[in-house]
């Protein structure tokens, strides 16, 4: 497809510190008695009516070249298989700690890119993946990316409108405000918080709804394993619903519908567990291996194989089922997995 020229190179989608330390088995999650944030709500105007998510995801891949980098674009299908690869947007290589531009995140046909510039977006831009269409730059400065210990999520709700925070991670930052942007002109469209150890944001199957978690503690450097608590909030009235508590050696990987969270605990292997009322089956990958994301449903588990060679894995959560879904060439590697 023929795009505005852009700097593409390796992205910052989130940053966020992941430490993981050795356990035993994930008990089962009980509801959580720590009590959720009750954040205020400031409206600056109206969002615009939205359409549910559609298909199963999309796994992106980015293929470095000697003049040029390319973003690919392959579709997840109902059975977790992953499609060929179609080019949505390509740029001259650059060196992606100066200036790139990269995957944020996405939702149903409507990709975000962003302009990142030492790790953090500048600007934003929405590609239509039905009409391959690229809206003009969005200013965006420091809304997503990270470095070190700090880091901002961002997550597309919609094609209209993207949910982010105040910085998160590192040291005196113990609370944090969610934001709800619009993608079109980036006004503020809603604020809620403050949000006390706020630590990550999930899309859902509910354009209205994102998945938070939370830490019992204040972050700290260098940072601490804590446990904390999952829960839903809804970004058009700032209600948030408690889900349930995680160990402190656990951490999150994607929504499981609108009240489940997929996570992981480590005992050699990387063993998934649940916080929420979704049941899965014994699902585990090798240590060294990297869990990316889920198909929109929540029935697939996607994770990067390091060894040789290397491919995306694709883990049925029901049965642990694995096997490999896409080939990667190096040095190709996957830049994210969008609902």
């Amino acid at each position: 497809m023929r795009t505005r020229p852009m700097r593409v190179g390796i992205g910052v989608v989130a940053a966020a510190v992941a430490l993981v330390v050795g356990c035993g088995t994930p008990e089962q999650q009980e509801p959580s008695a720590t009590p959720s944030p009750t954040p205020s709500a400031t409206e600056t105007s109206s969002p615009a009516p939205v359409a549910p998510v559609t298909g199963n995801g999309s796994v992106y891949t980015v293929r470095p070249g000697g003049e040029a980098t390319a973003i690919h674009r392959h579709a997840i299908d109902v059975s977790g298989s992953v499609g060929e690869g179609v080019e949505v947007f390509t740029g001259p290589a650059t060196d992606y700690a100066a200036e790139d531009t990269a995957v944020v995140d996405g939702a149903g046909q409507t990709l975000v890119l962003g302009t990142f510039s030492a790790y953090w977006t500048t600007a934003i831009q929405v590609v239509d993946l039905a009409t391959e269409q690229v809206s003009a730059p969005v200013d965006a400065p420091r809304w997503c990316g990270g470095e070190g210990l700090t880091y901002n999520p961002c997550v597309v709700l919609d094609d209209t409108r993207l949910v982010r925070s105040t910085e998160l991670g590192g040291a005196g930052l113990p609370e944090a405000t969610i934001y709800v942007s619009s993608l079109e002109s980036g006004e503020t469209l809603a604020e809620y918080g403050p949000f006390p150890g706020l630590s990550m944001m999930f899309g859902t199957t509910d354009p209205d709804t994102v998945m938070i978690t939370t830490t019992d503690v204040p972050s700290a450097d260098p940072p601490e394993l804590r446990p904390g608590t999952v829960a839903r909030l809804d970004v058009t009235s700032g209600q948030v619903t408690p889900i349930g508590s995680h160990s402190q050696t656990w951490q999150p990987l994607c929504a499981i519908g609108t009240d489940s969270m997929l996570g992981f605990t480590q005992d050699g292997a990387l063993e998934a567990a649940v916080v929420g009322p979704a049941v899965i089956g014994s699902v585990t990958w090798p240590e060294q291996d990297n869990p990316l994301g889920c198909s929109a449903d929540g029935r697939f588990l996607y994770v990067q194989q390091t060894t040789e060679p290397s491919a995306l894995i694709g883990i049925d959560l029901a049965s642990g089922i694995s096997e490999p879904v896409l080939s990667l060439q190096p040095p190709e590697w996957v830049a994210g997995v969008t609902r």
